[in-house]
């Protein structure tokens, strides 16, 4: 509750601000932890010292309160585990995502909400420009991947983002 009031307190251009990012935590090094948490192998036959957990975190960006959590296996994606905190975010609200977090099969749901998010550019990002609004400042139709369509047929063939 705390998370989202300073949220809603210290907005920007109107928007409560979030930051999204992952973690791995170790756990102890137990028999029902490996098995339940899993850990990671480098190679065949070689795996962490520890068993590990995954965690996606959702916090207000200026307090750093911690807005809500989800946690599952070291197998789990954080894709997914950030997918699950989306529902906790106001319709008034900027997240800004960990590049990390790069997936039109994350953030076009959470545009189509309504929602605006803001992640650092990949190197290289391709699109057609469609509109400039300034220097540097162009919305770009781009391309969904056919790895991204695979795995979720409902996302479009492109997408409209602000760079």
């Amino acid at each position: 509750q705390w998370g989202h009031t300073q949220a809603g307190r210290h907005r920007w251009q109107g928007l409560s601000l979030y930051a999204l990012d992952g973690v791995v935590w170790r756990t102890p090094d137990t028999l029902d932890n490996r098995r339940h948490f899993g850990s990671q192998h480098n190679h065949p036959g070689h795996q962490s010292p520890f068993p590990l957990v995954r965690m996606a975190c959702l916090l207000d960006a200026r307090s750093r309160l911690l807005v809500d959590a989800r946690l599952d296996t070291y197998a789990t994606s954080e894709y997914t585990l950030a997918a699950q905190l989306w529902p906790q975010l106001p319709p008034d609200s900027l997240v800004m995502v960990d590049k990390g977090f790069y997936s039109a099969g994350l953030l076009w749901p959470l545009q189509q909400q309504g929602r605006h998010w803001l992640i650092p550019a990949r190197a290289g990002l391709k699109g057609e420009v469609i509109a400039t609004h300034g220097p540097g400042d162009v919305c770009l139709r781009m391309n969904v991947s056919p790895q991204a369509r695979k795995k979720d047929p409902c996302l479009p063939l492109t997408w409209e983002v602000r760079a």
